[in-house]
């Protein structure tokens, strides 16, 4: 991972929380098995060697893409000092939330859905809306005078929102 991406990621994480711990810890909610496994997988890669040498504990929890374990790993913490948690998925994400916010932890959600950090200022969603491509692609579209578009969508509920 570049260096500047690195130092992102650890401040994006670390210098939000009001928190601060000895031995800080990061619950890390992802997708390790089940359909979207590969992509869980290559995020807890890429957790692990951000974090090498850091001195920072991740505990990576298996949510297999589904709000209800999500939530039920995040509740589990209730007596762990966390100072961050990272989350894969737009329905997993919008589970844990405002339970996130209401104990001041700051949260990077990997996910699309605009809901998950609405009202949330612990709350950080790290990927693009689907509004925020259509403003960013509009214009082009209008530069270049297009009068078909191709639309290949997903059919996950964060896109499809």
């Amino acid at each position: 991972m570049h260096k500047i991406t690195k130092s992102v990621f650890l401040l994006s994480l670390l210098t939000c929380t009001t928190n601060a711990f000895a031995e800080p810890e990061i619950l890390a909610l992802l997708p390790l098995s089940g359909g979207a496994a590969k992509w869980g997988e290559s995020i807890r890669k890429g957790i692990q060697l951000a974090l090498e040498s850091s001195g920072i504990k991740v505990k990576f929890e298996d949510h297999e893409n589904k709000a209800a374990q999500a939530a039920t790993a995040f509740e589990a913490t209730s007596g762990t000092p966390l100072v961050g948690i990272i989350s894969f998925g737009s329905v997993t994400s919008l589970a844990v939330a405002q339970k996130a916010q209401d104990r001041a932890i700051s949260m990077v959600a990997i996910a699309t859905s605009d809901a998950i950090q609405k009202d949330r200022p612990y709350v950080f969603r790290h990927m693009l809306s689907s509004n925020r491509t259509a403003e960013l692609i509009l214009p082009e579209i209008q530069r270049r005078l297009l009068k078909r578009i191709a639309l290949i969508s997903t059919t996950h509920d964060g896109m499809n929102s």
